[in-house]
């Protein structure tokens, strides 16, 4: 295998029998997102990044069964898209594009781009721009059906942004660190915030939606 990858953009198939990468031209630097056979090291899929696609913002996920290739880039004019590829054929399954917040100060919108697709290969999530609150940039989750590409739901996330995010194998809950001030002038709390995504989508359904489990707090 090559050893010109994005370290960041590195990703095996959950049988193992996949690993996809950002191969970079060590002349032209020209970016290509590609996926190799982990057996015998062929190359299986080649998809050329056009230049306005930083690699910083990629993000790849495998379907389990290591036949699809889902990608997110971010271009310079703050325009998301995801792509779903079919490995066998080299062809695009579906196509999404989301506006997104090119603000390149929020690490967590621009660098740290998620994205997953669930274990029985289902739905497929991303973090989006979930919009501004009182001029806080907000975040959020959309889920995807992984097959047609249509859109499922949009979770937004309580908070600024996270400073990380996580989604359960089944896709049913999500779970972030956030810090957040716990009183006026106090040094900052950092807690983990659990969200039921069926629950969020209807508030109405639950009363215990979402759970924070706290982890450190100020100096007493």
């Amino acid at each position: 295998l090559p050893a010109s990858l994005n370290h960041l953009s590195v990703v095996f198939s959950a049988n193992a029998m996949r690993l996809a990468g950002v191969h970079v031209e060590s002349e032209t630097r020209d970016r290509t997102i590609k996926v190799w056979d982990t057996e015998s090291g062929a190359e299986l899929l080649a998809v050329p990044l056009l230049r306005s696609h930083s690699s910083s913002t990629i993000s790849l996920a495998l379907h389990p069964d290591g036949n699809r290739l889902a990608v997110t880039t971010l271009a310079q004019d703050g325009s998301l898209e995801l792509k779903m590829y079919d490995i066998t054929t080299r062809a695009a399954i579906f196509s999404i594009r989301e506006r997104s917040n090119p603000d390149q100060t929020n690490d967590f919108l621009t660098r740290d781009r998620k994205l997953w697709i669930s274990d029985d290969g289902m739905r497929l999530a991303m973090t989006v721009n979930g919009g501004e609150d009182n001029g806080t940039k907000q975040s959020a989750v959309g889920f995807w059906d992984a097959g047609t590409g249509e859109k499922l739901a949009t979770v937004p996330l309580p908070g600024p942004w996270p400073s990380n995010v996580t989604i359960s194998p089944d896709g049913s809950r999500i779970a972030l660190t956030n810090p957040s001030v716990v009183t006026e002038g106090a040094a900052d709390a950092v807690a983990i915030t659990i969200l039921d995504v069926a629950a969020t989508a209807n508030p109405e359904a639950s009363t215990e939606n979402p759970v924070t489990i706290p982890l450190a707090g100020p100096a007493s």
